[in-house]
């Protein structure tokens, strides 16, 4: 839990402030005055001044930000508005040129868009190793099996899309099952035969809920010797009896033939003393160990707190070793933001059309969830997470709902079409209507993370 906190207050921390930045830094260049730039909302736990007079504060509520620059509309008194000078009028937001507004509210998304673009960048520089698009043994139930696809197909082609890693796949079939109830799917079995089959589309694919493997379709994983490479405690794990390079023969009287075996069979017995059967140094040994829990999708699963030793070349069929150089790698953040992006985008309209149920979405406690998820993986799955927040975050700014940035760009855009102010009026029902849905969706959020904890 402490993790996830911290992970999420650092994502918080660099997004809003990215985000933020955006309008501060263009709004700078049109001349336009800040009186302040907060990350935060509420009250200010510290800041400072700067030598231009903008204030720079980080507020007690870490759920957001704001940039508040000089706007004479916000002058309610007939004293101060005759006092402005024409200094203070040439460096008020409100009396900017259109096009000046329009790009500064615009700068916060597209700064967003741009450092998703740089992470991307960061993960695909240098040497990695990506996983082919090979599937493990779907279950016969299974729709994968169902269309004909078995273990050790090679996954080459979505309808008109290239696939050659297996990100590829699933962002494919999520973005499709959106709009569609089938794909065609292109592969080679197992003897290099090429072959043409139809995929049925599920929309939940999109949902956390949405079970994988159920569907049919997870990578290929070599079958693994049950040998302990490294081991650790916590979460209720008693395995001081074990040792590194131990060979498990059986756990509980059942034996155990690969890692995945074991694996199953310790997932089965959280928080039991259990009898284990190794070969150590060439004999075997009985001995007792204290298996741990977690918990995963909501499910308590058994913990060994043990590492797989996995020998030299047994990823080798189905891992592809890439050394991308800058230009390379540049061209993969752009790819991959415009990939995301497009996802993100059809997921909202599907959500606001219907096509997309609202349990989907997810507020502070499952944000915090994943940035703890994936800081413990490392930091390159830490900064994925961080590029797809930022996207999502960029895309969900532009809706045109008022108090968002969309919002805002409406507003000025009819304003540049039409050569017309909206009145207070319209303007006061815009906001009302703009406040109105996003605290609706705020709610449905955090209900959202309630029932999933």
């Amino acid at each position: 839990m402490l993790s996830g906190l911290l992970g999420f207050l650092v994502a918080i921390l660099v997004l809003v402030s990215v985000h933020e930045y955006g309008h501060f830094i263009v709004g700078r260049f049109f001349g336009v005055r800040v009186l302040r730039f907060s990350v935060g909302f509420g009250r200010p736990i510290w800041s400072m001044t700067s030598s231009k007079g903008t204030e720079f504060c980080i507020a007690s509520i870490p759920l957001g930000g704001y940039v508040k620059f000089l706007d004479t509309r916000e002058i309610d008194s007939l004293e101060q508005q005759q006092s402005l000078t024409e200094k203070d009028k040439k460096e008020a937001f409100d009396l900017q040129a259109v096009h000046k507004r329009i790009a500064i509210v615009f700068a916060g998304p597209l700064i967003n868009f741009l450092l998703a673009i740089l992470l991307f960048t960061m993960v695909s520089y240098g040497k990695d190793s990506v996983l082919l698009p090979v599937i493990n043994a779907p279950q016969e139930s299974s729709v994968v099996h169902q269309a004909g696809l078995r273990e050790g197909d090679k996954i080459t082609q979505l309808g008109e899309q290239k696939i050659e890693i297996w990100n590829d796949v699933f962002l494919g079939l999520i973005e499709r099952s959106l709009h569609k109830s089938e794909v065609q799917i292109s592969y080679t079995d197992i003897e290099g035969h090429s072959k043409i089959s139809t995929l049925s589309l599920d929309k939940a694919m999109s949902s956390e809920k949405f079970s994988w493997k159920n569907y049919g379709l997870l990578p290929w994983q070599p079958k693994l010797a049950p040998v302990i490479e490294k081991l650790r405690k916590g979460n209720g794990v008693d395995n001081s009896t074990l040792r590194e390079n131990d060979l498990i023969l059986s756990i509980a009287d059942k034996s155990v033939q690969s890692w995945q075996d074991l694996v199953f069979e310790v997932q089965r017995l959280p928080n039991q003393k259990v009898s284990m059967r190794v070969l150590r140094d060439g004999a075997e040994q009985l001995l007792e160990v204290g298996i741990g829990s977690r918990i995963i999708n909501k499910q308590v699963l058994g913990f060994l707190g043990a590492q797989v030793k996995v020998s030299k070349g047994a990823w080798s069929d189905v891992v592809m070793e890439v050394d991308r150089g800058f230009i390379e790698a540049f061209y993969e953040g752009i790819n991959k933001t415009a990939k995301v992006m497009n996802l993100i985008t059809v997921s909202v309209f599907n959500m606001i059309t219907g096509g997309v149920g609202f349990e989907n979405l997810g507020g502070p406690i499952t944000i915090a969830k994943q940035a703890g998820n994936s800081a413990e993986l490392g930091l390159s799955s830490f900064l994925v997470f961080l590029a797809f927040l930022s996207i999502s975050l960029g895309v969900l700014n532009l809706l045109p709902i008022p108090l968002l940035d969309g919002g805002h760009i409406v507003l000025y855009t009819w304003e540049w079409i039409t050569g017309k102010v909206p009145s207070d009026k319209t303007q006061m029902l815009f906001q009302r209507v703009g406040f109105s849905i996003v605290i609706a969706l705020t709610v449905i959020a955090l209900l959202n993370d309630l029932l999933r904890l």
